[in-house]
């Protein structure tokens, strides 16, 4: 194994090395944090209902191209406000925001042409999910005195999410009617957030860290309200149609919309005005 950036790992680890140690600010100051990182999303109604849909097409032998994935986890950008109360603790308001999405498309094919051997009966299913979210929490930091910059915190907040799913379904046969169907949904909710996390910051001058942070919130919204809007295009005319309420599964039951998960932050703290 060849040492390339032996060089450049030297000069990190000699800057890291010569830092300052780290120093809580003084009582009434304030600190300024602004970072980027990866949250996991648990999703347990929604990524059931795919998982489901799912496993009912790979078992009809008539699926020529599935791809039916779950929701994943989603990049995470966000900032804290931090005021020192004393040398060991200190509060806040945080600000986070993240947006995941997933394509799923089916196709089925019932019959192919006996000239060409392409498909001639099709039917096909195109998906697009959405789901955002952004969330306000006030944060209790405990600064730990035998090792500098490691530090310790709970949160507690507000969330407000949202899921959208933009659905197209194609029928194309010679024993029914032409039919392509669009469907519209948005999904809205508000819920509580409780979470913990532990942090290190690593300074690089006496105003400016290095800020680490990992931890878990629990972030469920019961029941997210919306509107389905629906648009058929049909040989016999078109038609557009739309219900409220919440939103609902392939059963008609109501699901919720569980945004909670694993978190990993990184970026720049800075102490306002000094030391």
């Amino acid at each position: 194994m060849r040492m390339r950036n032996a060089p450049a790992l030297v000069v990190v680890l000699g800057l890291l090395v010569a830092a300052p140690a780290f120093a809580v600010p003084a009582p009434g100051k304030a600190t300024l944090r602004a970072w980027m990182g990866f949250t996991t999303l648990a999703l347990g109604d929604i990524n059931s209902q795919i998982e489901a849909q799912r496993n009912a097409f790979a078992g009809d032998s008539l699926v020529d191209e599935l791809m039916w994935n779950p929701l994943g986890g989603a990049p995470n950008v966000g900032g804290e406000l931090d005021l020192q109360f004393t040398r060991t603790v200190s509060g806040g308001i945080a600000v986070n925001v993240h947006r995941s999405s997933v394509d799923h498309q089916m196709f089925r094919v019932f019959s192919l042409d006996p000239d060409t051997g392409e498909p001639a009966e099709t039917e096909s299913y195109d998906e697009r999910l959405h789901v955002s979210a952004w969330d306000v929490t006030a944060n209790m930091t405990y600064w730990v005195p035998s090792a500098p910059g490691l530090h310790f915190g709970a949160q507690l907040g507000l969330v407000r999410g949202t899921f959208e799913r933009d659905d197209v379904y194609h029928l194309d046969t010679n024993t029914q009617l032409p039919d392509l169907l669009l469907t519209q949904g948005t999904f809205k909710g508000t819920g509580a957030v409780l979470g913990a996390f532990t942090g290190y910051d690593q300074p690089i001058t006496p105003q400016l860290s290095l800020t680490t942070r990992m931890g878990y919130r629990y972030r469920q919204i019961q029941k997210p309200l919306g509107t389905t809007y629906s648009t058929d295009f049909g040989d016999q005319g078109n038609t557009r149609e739309w219900e409220n309420g919440p939103l609902l599964d392939a059963n008609g039951h109501p699901m919720s919309l569980d945004l909670g998960g694993f978190y990993f932050q990184i970026g720049i703290s800075a102490t306002l005005g000094g030391d």
